[in-house]
Order: C-alpha cells, then sequence, then structure tokens
C-alpha cells in the first residue's frame, strides 16, 4: 500500500452541497458574519430572558416576526446560541437584510456539506475519487480505442466501466464487487468554516440569435462556498494498494497523465462558452493558472458547476447552454499537488 501525500489548492469558488438549505431561523448575519444558530438553546435561552414576549411572536405563527425575534435577542458574545460562524461580504449580508421582510422571498442559504455533531465543513472522499475516476475511464476508453478496439460495441456494453477497469471476478465475470478503485482510498478532507464565504450563484445562458445574453434562471441563489482566496490548501493522503495498478494496467504516471488530460481538454472545449459571454478575462485567468501548475500537479474538477461535461468518461460532445457562474468564473477547479511518501 503506497502513501501519497496531497495539498489541494483551490482555484475557483467550490460548492459540494448536502441537499440542504438553511433558512432564517436556523441562521443568523449579523456584523459581518453567518452564524449558525443553536436552535435548542436559543429557544432556550429566550423562554428564560423573554418568556412572555418570546411565546407572544410564537403564537402569531409569523416567521418574519419569529426571525426578528430571533435577530434582535442574538448575542453573538454567547458561544452557547450558535454552533459555527464564519465572514461573509457586505453583498449577501446586504442582501439578507433587504429580503428578510419580503413575504416571497425565503432566504434560502445552499449548505456546504457538514459533519452535522461538529457544524464542519469537508470535502467529500467521494467527490476527488469520483473526479478521478471519471478522468482514468476516459484514458482506458482512448486506450482501448487506440488498440483497434470495437467503439459500437465497447459503447453499447452495458458493463462498459467494468470491462474498461478489468474489473472481473475468478469465473472472468464483470463483476462490480471486482471493481479496483476499492484499493484507492481517498479520505474526507475537513476544513475550518473560515474558509467558507456566501456567494450569489448565477445560471447564465449563451445569448440567443440577436446575440442578447438571456439567465437561465432570473432568480440569483446564494451559495456556501470554499472561497479560494480564503483557503491557500488543503492537506490529504491517500493510499493506493498495489493491486489497483495491476488491475487497470497502469501507474502513477498514467494516472496523473489521464486526470491531466480529461480536465484540461475539457476546460479548453468550454472555451466558446466564455467567448461568447464576452467573459475571456475571466477565462484566461483560470487558464494560466491551470497551465503553469507545478510539474508534479493535477487539475480536476469537483462539485456543483461540473455537470455532464465533465463528469461523462465516454467522447465528449460539448454543447453549452447553460453554465453555473459566481462573479463570471467557473466553479469548482482545484490543482492538488502530490508527493510520494
Amino acid at each position: 500500500m503506497a502513501k501519497y501525500h496531497l495539498t489541494l489548492i483551490p482555484i475557483t469558488y467550490i460548492h459540494i452541497g448536502n441537499g440542504e438549505e438553511l433558512d432564517p431561523t436556523e441562521y443568523i448575519v449579523k456584523t459581518g458574519k453567518v452564524y449558525y444558530l443553536n436552535q435548542a438553546q436559543m429557544i432556550s435561552h429566550l423562554m428564560k430572558t423573554n418568556e412572555t414576549e418570546f411565546q407572544k411572536v410564537l403564537d402569531t405563527s409569523d416567521m418574519i416576526k419569529i426571525t426578528d425575534f430571533f435577530i434582535d435577542h442574538f448575542d453573538e458574545k454567547n458561544e452557547s446560541l450558535w454552533t459555527a460562524s464564519y465572514e461573509v461580504d457586505h453583498e449577501f449580508e446586504t442582501y439578507y437584510r433587504e429580503k428578510l421582510h419580503k413575504p416571497e422571498s425565503q432566504n434560502l442559504l445552499y449548505q456546504f456539506i457538514r459533519n452535522k455533531w461538529q457544524s464542519i465543513p469537508y470535502i467529500p472522499g467521494s467527490s476527488l475519487k469520483g473526479s478521478i475516476r471519471t478522468a482514468l475511464l476516459s484514458y482506458l476508453l482512448d486506450r482501448y480505442l487506440k488498440n483497434g478496439g470495437d467503439k459500437d460495441r465497447i459503447l453499447r456494453n452495458r458493463n462498459i466501466e467494468m470491462e474498461l477497469l478489468n474489473a472481473k471476478n475468478r469465473d472472468g465475470r464483470y463483476d462490480m464487487n471486482e471493481d479496483p478503485f476499492k484499493y484507492l482510498k481517498v479520505p474526507d478532507i475537513s476544513f475550518s468554516n473560515e474558509y467558507l464565504n456566501v456567494k450569489k450563484v448565477l445560471s447564465t445562458a449563451l445569448p440567443d440569435d440577436r446575440g442578447t445574453r438571456r439567465p437561465a434562471s432570473k432568480i440569483p441563489s446564494y451559495h456556501e462556498v470554499l472561497d479560494y482566496w480564503r483557503s491557500s490548501s488543503l492537506q490529504a493522503e491517500i493510499d493506493i494498494d498495489e493491486r489497483f495498478w495491476k488491475r487497470t494496467k497502469t501507474d502513477f504516471d498514467i494516472l496523473k497523465t489521464s486526470i491531466n488530460e480529461f480536465y484540461l481538454n475539457s476546460f479548453k472545449e468550454d472555451k466558446s462558452y466564455y467567448e461568447s459571454m464576452n467573459f475571456q478575462k475571466e477565462y484566461t485567468a483560470i487558464n494560466e493558472a491551470l497551465v503553469d501548475r507545478d510539474a508534479d500537479s493535477i487539475v480536476l474538477k469537483i462539485g456543483k458547476g461540473s455537470g455532464k461535461n465533465y463528469m461523462t468518461f465516454q467522447q465528449l460532445h460539448f454543447s453549452p447552454k447553460s453554465r453555473n457562474l459566481i462573479d463570471n468564473e467557473p466553479m469548482g477547479w482545484m490543482m492538488i499537488q502530490i508527493r510520494n511518501e
């Protein structure tokens, strides 16, 4: 079992959701920070200090009044009232205040996946492993075709992944239980709440025939993101058993090359979209970061914004219709420096 040390460097905003949203009774924005409310403790505190007034507000069943009461009586210095906090941009705090008293606005905040017991965000090992798997499968498919493989047959094969990964059992049959990726161990990577920010995610679409930009969604959504300005790097280790290389008939250099080729080529294929949207400046800046990386580094894309164009190992056909962007930048790009222990 070989161990590799990873240094993960986000180069754009990253959001990996947990499928949950926070409503205004679960978080408060105050003095430039988001606070995750400890609801049970907050209610207990209000019942002890403002029971009569609090009960009157509860009897109204008016969520706006209840939220206002929480905000007015929230004391950030009392750490028992909240479980996590981090700084946010002034834009989001302003938006939060403006929308609090508008019935049509729910003020939902899309959560980054986190350990609920400790309220600590993390990058799931499964997300990184999935991105690596996608790139390697693309390489294995190309290798199969270059060696004279039957393209139509392999693409129609319902066991295409198992065949490419040589995942056979003792009877010579393809078996998902023999998937070699079980020999590649990638842990969840926790990071500080201080690395988070809240950013507006806009879904944008290509201009119409008249050249008019069309938002795919007129409603902006706010997401917790791993902020690449705040998180210089994250540290992790992965283990790769020798059986992974034997089963896939690859080595570590091939794995790195396959990842870089897949994601760098995918990014280049996306160039036309950003040119059409007049976001060439943003595209160029990220492209330079990708190209100028350390020789031992890989680049990949994870989380929201990946879409099928970055998560499909078969031959890619880019036909972008919409993209999720933050400040005109794509989401989810990360550079990883690798050192063999």
